[in-house]
């Protein structure tokens, strides 16, 4: 990362090490009730990281939750792409489990095309 970023080594691991406070100043300013936007400007960071932040531990966020999101912060979706992943992912355990529950498990990857509005 340091070598494509063209920054020291060092350095990345210094700010890396500081990423859990940041994570508590961004927390403790949401919980305040300051709008994501609010908070990503104060932080300098971008809205969708607030985002992610702020939705971090809810329960299960569905693809229309993450468009709705930022359609709301100036984004929309042009395209939608849903590429099938090997099913090699899941255990034996967990694939006799879903057998035995007579349930479907996959796993895909979506791609998301986004134009700024």
């Amino acid at each position: 990362i340091a070598k494509r970023l063209g920054i020291d080594q060092k350095t990345i691991h210094n700010h890396l090490g500081k990423m859990p406070v940041l994570a508590n100043l961004l927390n403790t300013d949401l919980s305040q009730g300051f709008t994501v936007a609010q908070v990503a400007q104060k932080h300098g960071w971008t809205d969708s990281m607030v985002w992610s932040l702020a939705l971090e531990g809810k329960g299960a966020i569905l693809i229309d939750d993450y468009l709705r999101i930022l359609n709301k912060t100036g984004w929309q979706h042009i395209h939608i792409i849903q590429a099938p992943m090997s099913a090699q992912r899941f255990s034996a355990i967990v694939v006799s489990a879903m057998q035995k529950k007579r349930s479907l498990l996959f796993i895909f990857c979506c791609i998301f095309l986004f134009q700024q509005l």
